[in-house]
């Protein structure tokens, strides 16, 4: 029996029956036991202000070194469940961060190591009116246990981290707690608490958009690199502190020694973040990070372990983050291969023989004082804007050394300092970046001997897009400024020659200073487009680093980056605004574009050299002249996997690379070779925005969960809610928590009881139609109606159809209905047939809405007249076709179109017109040729709106009943003797939705069908995966397999007309 014990069971009994107890009542007692069974330890029972930011009640402390932590213990009240699945959070957090601690509620005690549970042991229960103890065993085993466990508790040393795995897991563990620690003091605290006004300052300075969220996380990750950096760099493995780490941070990083040293002043830094900092050091102290750092280079046999450690923390700390930079980290054949190409051009095309390594010098002006003076500095002055963790600054430290230095080390120490760093520039946004590459690149020269601690490096913390700001004041902006300014002035004044990098890629960028996009309007000029979607960062640092060359009058841009530019219909300025800055640009297609489904030209898999799905490209862009002539433009595709992709990049260079020369014409100017043999046939058709006198982006709701419904009674309660429920309500039953400029609940409701609005059909996507409420009102119940949507409340018939096909040309479909934005794949445009017009008598007139002069050129050229109100139609009786003899109406134009859009010829033939701009259709003089496609077109449209007589004649079947729950689909065409199943010369399968039922005999060829971008027949049972299909569904699924098998068949049998 342990004395100890018990009088810890007297206390607690004694505190319990005064009724007067709380959770912090029973901490005096723990606090006496745990120092009584250790005298060496001192149990520090943190504050609510520690505890309320993350951090356990007690943390066990060295009473000889109180920076050391031995473990920490989360007590709760006595009648608290301990079950670990009802505090999972807190918990979970404590176990992943804390490698030995207790749970207990001062009755019953658990025991983990490593975040797993080891041992535990109860010496009673409490109901809040009673303790109930366990007195079979309270005078033995349970009370000698406790008393083992607890000793053997505050005894733990530490585990001393031996790989690099279990370092990064550590770390990652702790930033998460320091990121977490912030959060909630900014919570608490507000604008006052003291890290807040750090986090104005990187707003107001560098970054705008910043979160609280974004800065804690920036925070925390900086803390954890900063203390690997300072470590990394201890000579005593003995000693490591929050105040010694200020010390070891190299004078090569001014911003963050100065940020360690706020964080070693206890008397202002905030104690709730230093705990968690303190636990952090603590891990430090029991690791060789110099001699783990070789241990990883050893097992991964990577070149950088440190960017590749960093990885694995990421991984660890944040995967989805991870994931999400992985395109920061440019891979090290790309860089390689980029840093080669610079040095190769700047010896053939500048004639700088040591390339990269030239140490020659040029007169240039300074502005100092107010006065300009000329000094003397180096031509090859090289800048990265988008430093990140330095990979690119650092390949050119390695590449000149190594192939300019070999058997010259007594001159590279010299070199290096006069020649070397003076010249090379970094810019980095992001802290922790920052952090790295500085760390980066001391340790690359300090293993190629140079001690580069003390000398300040050139890569400053600020945003390359913006220009300086003025200091504002604190310490804090004070020392940022001073990172702004000295970035400044390379930004004015520094001759840059190359630059070249990997920078972001982000379509809604939000760096919008005035200065940067006074540059990137060079790119919008005379466009005309209705949106110009070039504003992605990556473009703003193409002309940023465009801005340098052209000052400095020559130099070299090498970037990887998004390959849009340079086929993109909206770049076609920023194409031709680089080939009038440049003398020759090479454009590295690295492909890899998953939206576009992208292959090898044998029809392989290609794979991005990223973990990303837009494709990417590597820019050469060379000024070595005032010649007014526009670039010389070479092209080069590198397809396949992505190991091969490496592989060439490893092994090429520019000189030995089969280049394909460009002659991009205007207006386009595209940087990849199209054939443009046919542009003056495929000129002569008519383009369809200019045969349709009003066209349309489809209906843009902002909110399809919400106002989107399958059925028209859904559709019929929603409106019913608008009209009876307020606004909050409306918010609550529907789960609205965030509304936009164009989406707001209590405009929406307005437009619902002021604009008397209908319930139509509109199509959601294809073969999918849906209900929606309608009024015509902009940034009501739907953020965009499109005005032009309102004529297809009449009768009417749409073509709709995309302005540009990225791969195939299949965007074209018909509809009766209201049209949704996304119908189709990217942006969905439509032209009614008809406009409708209200007279002052309040009659509807129809109008065809067609440019006439256009239409009477095509029934010219057919010699037939022109009739939109004939009763005799081409194929059956309707207003609105002609008699097939001698009138044409509109629906005959309309069939004609949708048939020659519908030809496998037509789309091949015209593939690379049809990805720039609106189709342009070729109209024949043949009668009997328009007459015969105009009957495949009427068939087309008939199958499609699934109102040809035949669409409920099936091919299919469904013979099995069962739940109708959509599980797991599979296609299987597989017949009883394992060979392929085949109907009519076409493979047929069953496709599964549940292990037991299946709809058998559907065509391949409809499963598999595209049209606008999507697989139909697949994505009707994709949406609705998880649900149970109904009669209507099953039924519809059936007919689509009718409309895509027929679909198939009649265009086979347009291109048998040889229209053209």
């Amino acid at each position: 029996m342990s004395s100890l014990i018990i009088s810890y069971i007297s206390s607690i009994q004694s505190e319990f029956n005064t009724g007067q107890s709380t959770e912090h009542s029973f901490r005096s007692a723990l606090k006496t036991l745990l120092e009584s069974l250790n005298p060496k330890i001192l149990a520090l029972n943190e504050s609510q202000r520690i505890t309320g930011v993350g951090m356990p009640d007690f943390t066990i402390k060295d009473t000889k070194n109180n920076t050391i932590n031995i473990g920490w213990i989360e007590a709760k009240d006595l009648y608290v469940d301990l079950d670990e699945k009802k505090n999972s959070d807190q918990l979970g957090r404590y176990l992943s961060a804390f490698d030995n601690f207790v749970y207990t509620n001062n009755l019953t005690f658990k025991f983990y190591r490593g975040g797993k549970l080891v041992e535990s042991v109860s010496l009673g229960s409490c109901d809040k009116k009673t303790i109930t103890w366990n007195t079979s065993d309270l005078f033995g085993d349970a009370t000698v246990k406790l008393e083992r466990l607890l000793v053997d508790f505050l005894s733990y040393s530490g585990q001393t981290i031996s790989s690099p795995a279990k370092l990064a897991h550590a770390m990652a563990q702790k930033a998460q707690l320091i990121k977490y620690a912030i959060q909630h003091i900014f919570q608490e605290d507000g604008d006052q608490a003291g890290l807040y006004s750090q986090y104005l300052t990187f707003k107001d300075m560098l970054i705008s958009d910043l979160t609280e969220d974004q800065f804690a996380d920036m925070y925390a990750q900086t803390i954890a690199y900063g203390l690997f950096a300072a470590r990394l760099h201890d000579t005593d493995l003995d000693t490591f502190s929050r105040y010694e780490a200020e010390k070891l941070i190299p004078k090569s990083t001014p911003f963050v020694r100065w940020l360690f040293r706020q964080m070693a002043n206890d008397d202002e830094f905030d104690d709730r973040v230093a705990h968690i900092i303190d636990d952090l050091v603590n891990i430090f102290l029991h690791t060789d990070v110099a001699g783990l750092l070789k241990q990883y280079n050893k097992e991964t046999g990577r070149n950088d372990p440190i960017i590749h450690f960093y990885e694995t923390f990421l991984g660890e700390y944040d995967p989805a983050m991870r994931k999400k930079r992985g395109v920061y980290y440019t891979p090290e054949a790309v860089v390689k291969f980029i840093v080669r190409g610079v040095d190769h051009l700047l010896k053939s095309e500048f004639g700088l023989s040591r390339g990269l390594a030239d140490t020659s010098k040029i007169e240039h002006s300074f502005l100092e004082q107010g006065k300009k003076i000329k000094k003397q500095v180096h031509r090859v002055q090289v800048l990265d804007p988008a430093t990140g963790t330095g990979t690119f600054l650092d390949e050119t430290i390695k590449y000149i050394h190594d192939t300019y230095f070999a058997g010259q080390a007594g001159a590279w120490s010299g070199y290096v300092g006069q020649d070397l760093l003076p010249r090379i520039w970094g810019f980095e946004i992001l802290m922790a970046s920052y952090t790295m590459a500085h760390l980066k690149l001391g340790l690359t020269l300090e293993h190629l001997g140079i001690d580069s601690s003390d000398e300040r490096l050139n890569i400053f913390l600020t945003n390359s897009l913006e220009e300086p700001h003025d200091h504002i004041g604190s310490l804090f902006s004070a020392q940022l400024a001073r990172e702004s300014e000295e970035a400044s002035k390379v930004k004015k004044e520094q001759p840059i020659m190359v630059v070249m990098g990997n920078p972001p890629y982000s379509v809604s960028s939000n760096n919008k200073g005035e200065w940067i996009q006074n540059l990137i309007a060079d790119y919008k000029k005379n466009l005309n487009e209705r949106k110009i979607n070039i504003d992605d960062d990556y473009v703003k640092f193409i002309r940023f680093a465009q801005y340098f060359v052209d000052n400095n009058k020559e130099g070299i841009i090498g970037f990887i980056t998004n390959n849009s530019y340079v086929d993109g219909v909206t770049y076609r300025q920023m194409r031709k605004t680089l080939m009038e800055s440049f003398d020759k640009i090479y454009i590295y297609n690295l492909h890899g574009d998953g939206r576009k489904k992208e292959v090898t030209p044998e029809g392989g898999k290609d794979e991005n050299v990223f973990d990303i799905m837009q494709g990417v490209s590597i820019i050469f862009a060379v000024k070595n002249s005032t010649s007014k002539k526009l670039a010389s433009v070479y092209h080069y595709d590198s397809y396949g996997k992505r190991d091969i992709k490496y592989e060439r990049l490893e092994i090429q260079t520019i000189e030995d690379i089969k280049w394909e020369k460009l002659i991009p014409k205007e207006p386009y100017y595209f940087f990849v070779p199209k054939d443009f043999a046919l542009e003056e046939k495929y000129n002569n058709g008519v383009k369809l925005d200019q045969l349709f006198s009003s066209i349309s982006i489809g209906i843009e709701t902002q909110n399809d969960v919400l106002t989107i419904r399958e059925t028209v009674n859904d559709a019929q309660m929603v409106l019913n809610d608008f009209k009876h429920l307020s606004e909050d309500n409306i918010k609550t039953k529907y789960s609205i928590n965030k509304e936009g400029r164009d989406r707001q609940i209590s405009r929406a409701k307005n437009d619902v009881l002021s604009n008397d609005p209908h319930i139509v059909k509109i199509l959601y996507r294809l073969f999918d139609d849906r209900y929606t409420i309608f009024s015509g009102c902009a940034r009501g119940f739907l953020a965009w109606p499109r005005s032009l949507s309102s004529h297809i409340i009449q009768p009417n018939l749409s073509l709709i159809f995309t302005r540009q096909s990225k791969n195939t040309s299949s965007h074209i479909m018909v509809s009766k209905d209201m049209i949704c934005r996304h119908a189709l794949t990217g942006e969905t445009t439509f032209s009614p047939l008809y406009l409708y017009n209200k007279g002052l008598d309040g009659e509807m007139t129809r109008s065809v809405n067609m440019d006439m002069s256009i239409v009477q050129g095509i029934c010219e050229r057919l010699g037939m007249e022109w009739d939109d109100k004939s009763p005799n139609g081409l194929l059956r009786s309707s207003q609105g076709q002609g008699d097939g003899r001698s009138t044409v109406g509109p629906e005959d134009i309309f069939d004609y179109i949708y048939a020659v859009l519908h030809s496998p010829t037509y789309r091949e033939t015209y593939k690379e017109f049809l990805k720039i701009d609106f189709p342009r259709v070729p109209f024949t003089k043949d009668k009997e040729m328009f007459r015969q496609l105009v009957e495949k077109g009427h068939e087309l449209r008939l199958r499609h709106l699934m109102e040809h007589p035949q669409s409920d004649t099936l091919i299919t079947t469904y013979p099995v009943g069962g739940d109708n729950k959509v599980e797991k689909i599979v296609f299987d065409a597989s017949g009883d003797d394992g060979l392929l199943r085949s109907s009519q010369g076409q493979v047929t399968g069953k496709v599964w939705i549940n292990a037991t039922q299946y709809i058998d005999n559907v065509p391949q060829v409809a499963r598999e069908f595209y049209i606008g971008g999507y697989q139909p027949a697949q994505k009707r049972l994709k949406d609705r995966k998880g649900k149970v299909l109904s009669y209507e569904d099953i039924m519809h699924y059936q007919k689509l397999i009718v409309a895509l098998t027929n679909t198939a068949r009649v265009m086979e049998e347009i291109d048998g007309i040889n229209f053209l």
